[in-house]
């Protein structure tokens, strides 16, 4: 066996080889670049791509290297395209913009008192011209419709995970994601004047409070019953007037409909927080640095790797990616992926230009500003 240091000379010298072989494919990959962009040509060619790396495989004395070499030769012509990108793509941008307005009709889903309610308030302002509308779709309708130029939707919760509703919607609906908005969901038990935890016997609210409160609720002799929401649980409870009858709902829910606060929090994770978004027709001029986009990926080894290392070579985090199902074939996903930064910058044009070649159904949803957690 040879010495390490003597089979570390020939990695060197091999290195010494590829290096000024690799400069010159680059410099070659410019000027492809310069022609694709002269004659509105794609930079991704997936043929093109299959036959260098055939090519690649068929110089190979010892075939045994036929994946690691069809492995390089992706990686190679991987950077090469990015490096075409730089070159070609277009710095001006390709989507209608409108300066925000606080002022506007805005829908949510609910009623008045409910965490949609308190997200509303707070990102728009107490005196926010603000609408209830009974589900997710008939917020969307409105926004349509321009009963409402902007919506706010949950789309996660820290504690039981994403909306799925509202994720179907976004890439069902024409609307993009301006801002978001973190909210502090604090839980209290409510009911009617006198109401107390010896009386009650029913708790209604949304089934995800419910879930989010199973250690305080879950020891106890009561009838849990899933409700349309949290403030119109609480609502139906005050006109009930029942000592038998409480709600899982907020404070200040409880404070609108002249309810008791019997418990609170009844969380089981005290630091639980819902993510809303809020949507529109169109995106809004106002700074952002937060980008969220949506695609679908053929089913063969290495595609979500790639696309990852799309953003990973140009610098750009993503936050966080979630797959779902695509309801077309259920068999297939999609993929929903929030990214750091904003279009305004080169690597992320860049970026979306590249993602969108190396996929299928590809969406920009959104860009916007981060929302801070209180």
């Amino acid at each position: 066996m040879r010495d390490l240091d003597d089979i570390r000379k020939d990695i060197n010298a091999a290195d010494a080889g590829i290096v000024p072989l690799f400069e010159k494919r680059m410099r070659a990959a410019g000027e492809v670049a310069d022609f694709k962009k002269a004659r509105g040509m794609e930079i991704f060619q997936a043929a093109r791509e299959d036959e260098v790396k055939k090519r690649a495989v068929g110089m190979l004395e010892d075939k045994s290297f036929a994946s690691e070499t069809e492995d390089l030769m992706t990686a190679v012509m991987d950077i090469s395209k990015l490096y075409q990108l730089r070159r070609t793509v277009d710095p001006s941008d390709p989507y209608e913009r409108e300066p925000f307005d606080a002022a506007a009709p805005v829908a949510y889903q609910g009623v008045a008192g409910s965490f949609s309610s308190q997200a509303v308030a707070e990102f728009f302002g107490e005196g926010a011209k603000a609408s209830a509308y009974p589900t997710f779709a008939s917020v969307c309708d409105a926004i349509e419709s321009g009963e409402a130029k902007y919506g706010v939707l949950p789309l996660e919760n820290s504690t039981i995970g994403s909306v799925v509703e509202a994720y179907d919607l976004l890439g069902a609906r024409s609307m993009y994601i301006v801002g978001e908005q973190w909210v502090q969901v604090k839980h209290a038990l409510v009911g009617c004047d006198g109401a107390d935890e010896s009386t009650v016997r029913k708790v209604y609210s949304k089934a995800e409070a419910l879930a989010q409160c199973s250690e305080y609720l879950g020891g106890r002799d009561w009838e849990l019953i899933p409700y349309a929401n949290t403030a119109a649980a609480a609502k139906m409870v005050a006109e009930m007037r029942d000592v038998s009858v409480a709600a899982v709902a907020s404070e200040s829910a409880a404070r609108l409909y002249g309810l008791d606060v019997i418990a609170c929090p009844v969380n089981t994770e005290k630091d639980n927080y819902t993510r809303f978004i809020v949507i529109a027709k169109k995106l809004t001029d106002a700074p952002a640095d937060k980008v969220t986009v949506s695609f679908g990926l053929d089913n063969e080894r290495g595609a979500l790797y790639r696309m990852l290392g799309i953003f990973a070579r140009l610098g750009i985090n993503m936050s966080k990616i979630e797959s779902r199902p695509d309801k077309s074939n259920p068999a297939k996903y999609y993929f929903v992926a929030d990214l750091e930064g904003n279009c305004g910058s080169p690597e992320m044009k860049c970026a979306l230009s590249a993602a969108r070649s190396a996929s299928h159904d590809f969406r920009f949803l959104g860009e916007y500003r981060k929302g801070r957690l209180q």
